[in-house]
């Protein structure tokens, strides 16, 4: 009996390989090289707008070019040359231009295009790959459900063009006008990095010290630059000492970053890095150099309480990983194995580094005041995610929506602060946005690269510079807790490089566990009836639709009501036969060359497209000839760029994003044709 049942376990040990080999690698390829392809046509289509486009400067155009090449040529090269030039994406060229998301795009799309070359060398990780799929199913699903919510009253033969409408062309030069739109192409872009990097580890050993180089190289090049920039402006007021000591009192400055918590999540990534090469006693004097220069720009970035505790977490991380290797030299050791000196030791660190950060935080009057007020501030914003997540507690408020919908949401004592303001945690906010499904994703994908890192920095024979970038991703990650640098593309990209990296170099984890597949499917049958739904709320059309995308009414020098459109503005008319008549004037701006064009489309039909002139108004004249089936007609106005008052006029402090000066629409209705007996 007992021979039996091993004839039969062979039996069906041998007949295992055979069931996995039903689909050759070739027939793989065969399928994985359209979609590759697929992919890299709709990222060169937008690219080659963008290099067409005389409002990026020329450094960003070649720049974009060579990355394509480069990575089509070697691709663990155009990583590292990408991640160098990340974070400086807003030096290359300013809003509303997306310069990192163009620079990343065009590695991806030249890593896409060598179909000749596998896109991996080794096996990746199919945890990580599960929970990158999970997490962007629920962002695309996000994305498409809003689409299909907003395209009430387009009619179904037009919805397909309609859709593809929403992701503009001109994305990295004007920025798609919705939300929800740019939010998942960013986050779409990140998880694309984090693919690549997971799959170009195994074929180069030397790409984990290359990319900490590059960021390491970048930032202190960044703070060099931030730092020589205020002496600037201490010369400029005379070397005053008022000037210095409201730096000293919590004045936040960085050259590089608007955002200034997105700034010290940064150096926070690369000064770790360089902290850990330090320790590890290689080219000392040179990452010494490098930390020395971060150090000054990391206190003007502010952010200090969030970035001295992931300094401190990040450090005993780098400790612990450094023992583990010591101690057992094959895998990460146990906490029973840690000595007491140790278990004693950074908890102390961690403790000291908080403490000394919240003393330096009530010595400042910053905009906000102290460290007091920054954690009201805080829990006033926790409330407003947690009142956003109940609204929608399975799959959220919608990718992108949480800043325009706060103000829904904020406690009144918030509110008087900020009209509007994303949730200053990133966590929080991906719950908020993507709802319980969608956040574990995030944490379950956050979970796996941690826990593939931390196998990774216990093998044997670790490499130093994964040690340091693993490190470095945690102590990131803990800056997510209290502020969003994921938001911002420039903070944002070379971390998912960077996380990539250090769960590419893991051991294999051999196959999913059950429940994975389970949760899996799952979330995947929840996203599928999102989907569903919100095209049923798109046949739905509302009683009362409102017009979207315009600003407050004004009159013009002329005597025209008029509205500012935003880059796509819908406006609803009378569903009768007849003439409808849409004035338009363009704006007067004498840094723009790009004259400004307005295409018009009814029920979400392309019908007209004009050049609106600043000099006079133009009328835009439709006939319609069919009754619409709804109660309401939709009229789209899609502009092809923004300017803003304060950017391109710079008279004011109102930076919102304005097309074209749209009038009183009018329609002119004629009877309806008689019917045949």
């Amino acid at each position: 009996m007992a021979r039996l049942r091993g004839d039969r376990s062979q039996a069906v040990t041998a007949t295992a390989p055979t069931r996995a080999a039903r689909i050759p690698p070739g027939a793989w390829r065969a399928i994985g090289s359209p979609l590759r392809l697929l992919l890299a046509a709709g990222l060169a289509v937008r690219i080659l707008s963008a290099i067409s486009a005389p409002e990026l400067p020329v450094l960003l155009r070649l720049a974009a070019v060579v990355l394509v090449l480069l990575a089509a040529w070697r691709p663990a090269a155009g990583l590292a040359v990408t991640t160098a030039m990340l974070p400086a994406g807003l030096l290359f060229a300013s809003v509303p231009a997306h310069a990192s998301e163009m620079l990343a795009w065009s590695f991806l799309c030249g890593w896409l295009t060598a179909v000749w070359r596998p896109l991996s060398a080794g096996r990746v990780s199919p945890g990580i790959l599960l929970a990158a799929s999970v997490y962007v199913g629920c962002i695309a699903a996000s994305w498409f459900g809003q689409t299909l919510t907003e395209a009430a009253g387009v009619a179904p033969s037009a919805l397909g063009g309609f859709i593809m409408r929403a992701l503009p062309i001109d994305h990295l030069v004007f920025s798609s006008p919705e939300p929800q739109t740019w939010s998942f192409l960013h986050a779409v872009t990140g998880i694309g990095l984090l693919l690549s990097a997971l799959s170009l580890t195994p074929s180069e050993p030397r790409l984990p010290r290359w990319i900490a180089a590059a960021l390491v190289t970048t930032m202190a090049t960044l703070a060099l630059v931030t730092v020589v920039q205020l002496v600037r402006e201490w010369a400029g007021n005379d070397y005053a000492s008022w000037f210095l000591i409201r730096y000293l009192q919590g004045h936040r400055f960085s050259a590089h970053m608007a955002d200034l918590n997105a700034a010290g999540s940064q150096y926070v990534l690369a000064g770790l890095i360089a902290a850990a090469w330090v320790a590890a006693g290689r080219h000392r004097m040179r990452w010494n150099a490098a930390i020395a220069l971060m150090l000054p720009a990391f206190w003007l970035s502010g952010s200090r309480s969030a970035a001295f505790g992931a300094i401190a977490i990040g450090a005993a991380v780098l400790v612990l990983s450094r023992r583990s290797q010591a101690v057992t030299g094959r895998t990460p050791i146990t906490f029973g194995q840690i000595p007491l000196w140790l278990k004693v030791s950074v908890p102390a660190a961690v403790a000291v580094a908080v403490a000394l950060a919240f003393a330096s935080a009530t010595l400042e009057t910053g905009e906000h005041g102290g460290a007091s007020d920054s954690l009201r501030l805080r829990s006033l914003f926790l409330q407003t995610s947690g009142r956003m997540l109940a609204s929608a507690p399975a799959l959220g408020v919608g990718v992108g929506q949480y800043l325009p919908r706060s103000a829904e949401f904020m406690p009144a004592e918030l509110h008087a602060i900020y009209p509007f303001e994303n949730a200053h945690n990133y966590v929080a906010q991906e719950f908020a946005e993507l709802g319980i499904v969608g956040g574990l994703a995030f944490l379950a994908l956050v979970a796996v690269g941690l826990s593939a890192g931390w196998r990774a920095v216990g093998a044997p024979h670790a490499h130093r510079a994964v040690t340091a970038i693993f490190a470095a991703s945690v102590g990131y990650l803990l800056t997510c807790v209290t502020g969003h640098p994921l938001l911002v593309l420039e903070a944002a990209l070379p971390f998912w490089v960077v996380f990539g990296i250090a769960a590419g170099h893991a051991p294999d984890s051999g196959h999913l566990p059950s429940w994975a597949r389970v949760a899996a499917t799952l979330a995947g049958t929840l996203l599928v009836g999102s989907v569903v739904m919100s095209g049923a709320q798109y046949s739905r059309m509302p009683k009362a639709p409102m017009d979207r995308g315009f600003h407050d009414q004004r009159v013009s020098d002329d005597g025209v009501t008029y509205r500012w459109s935003t880059r796509h503005a819908v406006a609803w008319v009378p569903p009768d036969i007849g003439f409808l008549t849409i004035p338009i004037r363009g704006p007067e701006l004498a840094n723009r060359t790009r004259p400004f064009r307005a295409q018009v489309e009814i029920d979400g039909r392309v019908v007209k497209t004009v050049t609106a002139s600043p000099d006079e108004w133009t009328p835009i004249g439709i006939s319609l000839r069919n009754q619409a089936p709804h109660a309401r007609r939709r009229v789209d106005v899609r502009v092809n760029q923004v300017w803003t008052p304060k950017r391109d006029r710079g008279d004011n402090e109102d930076d919102r994003p304005m097309g074209v000066m749209v009038g009183t629409l009018t329609l002119q209705t004629l009877p309806a044709a008689p019917t045949l007996p």
